[in-house]
Parts: C-alpha cells; structure tokens; sequence
C-alpha cells in the first residue's frame, strides 16, 4: 500500500515532520528520525517503525494497531487515545 501524506503548504522545515492525520498503513518507518513529529490523528495500521526515533513526538488519536514499534524510542512521546 501507498503512503499518503498530507500536503501542506510554505515548504519550510520547521513542517518536515508535520504528518498530521497523514495515511500510513504499512508504510517503511524503520530507523527513521520523527522526533518532535507532530502525527496526530494518523493512521500508521501495520505501519513498521522498528527503532525509529519518535522522542517527543504527538501521538494522540494515531491509529497504531498491529504497527512494529520494537526498540523504538518513544521517550516523552504524546500517546493520548492512540
């Protein structure tokens, strides 16, 4: 399956890791760099993030069922209703 990330707008960094609400079901993650990744709202179903870094990241209302989350790091993430 195919990632959809939502489009926004201005192209600068400070929104690279903006993934809000973004369609991830199944998608590669692993060892990726999302810290203070805003992921609010998306659905990452069966999505493998396998030691990614996702350290102060907004997790909240992410749908995370059966998503490979081994030796990710997590630490302060914000994981309210996911």
């Amino acid at each position: 399956q195919n990632a959809i990330i939502p489009e926004r707008t201005g192209g600068n960094e400070e929104n690279e890791n903006d993934l809000e609400g973004a369609y991830l079901v199944g998608a590669n993650l692993n060892g990726r760099d999302l810290r203070n990744a805003t992921l609010r709202g998306a659905d990452l179903r069966g999505a493998r993030l396998r030691k990614a870094k996702l350290g102060r990241s907004d997790l909240e209302q992410a749908d995370l069922q059966e998503a490979d989350l081994r030796e990710a790091d997590l630490q302060r993430a914000q994981m309210a209703g996911a």
